[in-house]
C-alpha cells in the first residue's frame, strides 16, 4: 500500500532527517540512512491495480476466505439459492470517501514505476546510550510519511547476529531481498532527494 509522499507533507521531507545529522557531534558519533533500490517486477504494478480493482467492487483482500466458505456454504457466485429459486446477486456497495482515496492512492502508485527497496539506518556513540537516541531520532523522522488509512514504516531491530549481518550488508552495499519494500518512484523521492535551497 501506498505511504505518505511529499505531495501530502508540508514543507521538505528531508528537513527533520538533516535536523537529526545537525545534532550529531563532530567526533566520535555518526549516523546514516542507507537506501539501496532496483527496479521491480512489473507483476507488482499488476498486483497494485488488481488490488484496487477489488476495492473498487467493494471487496477485500481476504475474499479468498469468503470464496471457500461461500464454497462450502452452497453459494454460487452467480446469486444465492433460497427456497429453490436462484436470487440475483445483492448489488456492489458504494464507496466511502475514505475507500475512494484509497483507492486512487493504489493506482497512482501503480501507474508509477516501482522499485524494491532496502532501508537501513545505523547509527554509532561512544557510549550504547547515545547510540540508542541517535537512532530513535532517525526512526521518528520515519513517523511523516505514515497514512493511518494506508501504509505507514516500522523499523526491526536486529539481534546480535542480525547486527553482524546488518553491518555486513550496509558495508559492502548488499541487497537483501527478505527485507525489501516496494516503493514508487514518487515515494523514493520523498525518501531522499537532492536538497533544495530552503532546505
Amino acid at each position: 500500500y501506498p505511504f505518505r509522499t511529499y505531495q501530502k507533507i508540508e514543507g521538505d521531507p528531508l528537513r527533520e532527517l538533516a535536523n537529526v545529522f545537525t545534532k550529531l557531534a563532530k567526533e566520535g558519533e555518526g549516523a546514516a540512512l542507507q537506501i539501496i533500490a532496483r527496479p521491480a517486477s512489473g507483476k507488482w504494478n499488476s498486483r497494485l491495480k488488481h488490488e484496487a480493482k477489488k476495492m473498487y467492487e467493494g471487496k477485500k483482500s481476504e475474499d479468498a476466505v469468503l470464496k471457500t466458505a461461500r464454497a462450502l456454504a452452497g453459494v454460487k457466485k452467480a446469486g444465492t439459492a433460497v427456497g429453490g429459486q436462484l436470487q440475483p446477486p445483492p448489488e456492489p456497495r458504494k464507496l466511502t470517501p475514505l475507500e475512494e482515496e484509497m483507492v486512487k492512492a493504489l493506482e497512482g502508485k501503480a501507474s508509477k514505476p516501482l522499485f524494491e527497496a532496502n532501508l537501513r539506518l545505523v547509527s554509532s556513540a561512544a557510549a550504547m546510550e547515545r547510540a540508542g537516541a541517535v537512532l530513535q531520532g532517525l526512526k521518528a523522522v520515519w513517523g511523516q510519511f505514515s497514512d493511518p488509512n494506508l501504509n505507514k514504516f516500522f523499523a526491526k531491530e536486529p539481534g546480535e547476529r542480525g547486527l553482524k549481518a546488518l553491518i555486513f550488508n550496509f558495508s559492502f552495499r548488499n541487497f537483501d531481498p527478505k527485507k525489501r519494500v516496494i516503493l514508487s518512484t514518487e515515494e523514493l523521492t520523498s525518501l531522499f532527494h537532492f536538497p533544495n535551497v530552503a532546505l
